[in-house]
């Protein structure tokens, strides 16, 4: 029998794990159960449970993803602005794009992660690793922006991270319950007001 690639167990692991996201997206964690995903994931069962042997499994590589993805997009967001200001407003504007989007269930799941972080031990140490380094990329990033005269310097770099992770986290809450009545432009022109050195 042939060995299975490397790139044919990866796309196998993100066919399943896309499938579990729609799935968890439309019913929740807890009410969707492993033959929804195998159903959804047109593959076999014996496939599906070759790489995620357990729901919980599958949950944690959903925390895994929600919060690598994360990272990712405002890692990429602040390379591509020298202003951090304008760097934060443009991840507003990227969170609700992804929320707008219904064929990305990853970008609305954050409160079912949340839920699922206070219940489970694994991917509340999963979301503390995270966040840990988002916040340490934060603090970096607002010490850059203190040493080019972009944000005021009696600013605390550490308690400026936790306000901006918490805008973020806000933000994506906020849209998903009030959808339109949350203008992105208008909360991201607030933060850059907020954020910008000039009074």
């Amino acid at each position: 029998m042939p060995r299975v690639s490397e790139e044919h167990r990866i796309e196998r692991k993100d066919q399943i794990l896309q499938a579990a996201a729609r799935c968890f997206a439309r019913e929740g964690f807890h009410a969707t159960s492993m033959a929804e995903v195998i159903a959804e994931s047109g593959l076999s069962a014996g496939s599906v449970y070759r790489y995620y042997k357990s729901k919980d499994e599958l949950i944690a590589a959903i925390v895994e993803r929600y919060m690598s993805s994360r990272i990712a997009d405002f890692m990429q967001i602040n390379q591509s602005s020298a202003d951090l200001a304008e760097a934060v407003a443009s991840a507003i504007q990227s969170l609700s794009a992804r929320i707008d989007d219904h064929g990305d269930p990853f970008s609305r799941m954050l409160p079912q992660i949340l839920s699922e972080v206070v219940r489970n031990p694994r991917a509340r140490e999963q979301a503390q690793r995270a966040y840990g380094a988002l916040l340490d990329f934060f603090a970096e990033v607002v010490r850059r922006a203190q040493a080019t005269g972009n944000m005021r310097a009696d600013l605390d770099p550490v308690g400026v991270s936790r306000v901006m992770l918490s805008l973020g986290q806000g933000f994506i809450l906020l849209k998903m319950i009030l959808q339109e009545q949350v203008q992105p432009e208008l909360y991201a022109e607030t933060v850059r007001r907020l954020f910008s050195s000039s009074t």
